[in-house]
């Protein structure tokens, strides 16, 4: 074994003993659900260094690019120029400094810079976590238009307006100005019902 396999097999060591004693744990991750990048790529390298690797089992997976199309459809963010997690989280203000796209990590790779690729890992776990966080606190910006993630039904409508200040002061506004003008209406129209039935 070269001393890169070594030290890479060594990392994978400790990976799989925190793995191990962490099995029920909830792993979010971005995209790490093909063979080629991802949970089953580390896996398949750490037989081929000789390991021993413990299954992180399905259930206990989320991916949240995954989790965002379902919340707020494909169109959540744009893949480009940066990718959907390094634009959504500009987006959010979110500091990308030190985060790499997939092209520029496959460059530091090939040019051995192994603390270009330390410093967009440790950035990329934290935007996962701080979209996570806007994401169950429901404060994350999003390309999507509100009408298309709530729909236009009236279940939709009453969401939208339930989740941004504005219209719901706007509506209330409209209620209280509706039922000022419509309060002689009422009264006449009841003391007609009243006349009607008596």
């Amino acid at each position: 074994m070269h001393d890169f396999d070594l030290l890479e097999k060594e990392m994978l060591d400790s990976f799989y003993k925190y793995v191990k004693s962490h099995k029920t744990d909830y792993w979010v991750h971005w995209n790490m659900r093909n063979p080629i990048y991802g949970f089953d790529a580390i896996a398949n390298r750490y037989k081929i260094l000789g390991g021993n690797p413990v299954e992180i089992e399905d259930q206990f997976r989320f991916d949240l690019n995954n989790l965002m199309f379902g919340l707020y459809t494909k169109e959540f963010e744009f893949n480009e120029p940066k990718g959907r997690m390094l634009n959504i989280a500009e987006r959010n203000k979110i500091t990308v400094r030190d985060a790499l796209t997939g092209k520029e990590e496959a460059d530091a790779f090939a040019q051995r810079d192994y603390q270009k690729l330390f410093m967009s890992t440790a950035r990329k776990v934290e935007i996962i976590d701080m979209i996570t966080d806007l994401v169950a606190k429901d404060q994350l910006l999003v390309n999507t238009p509100k009408y298309k993630i709530y729909g236009l039904s009236i279940p939709g409508i009453i969401e939208m307006v339930k989740n941004n200040w504005i219209l719901t002061l706007l509506v209330s506004v409209c209620i209280y100005v509706l039922g000022i003008i419509s309060e002689d209406y009422v009264k006449t129209l009841f003391s007609e019902f009243k006349i009607f039935f008596n």
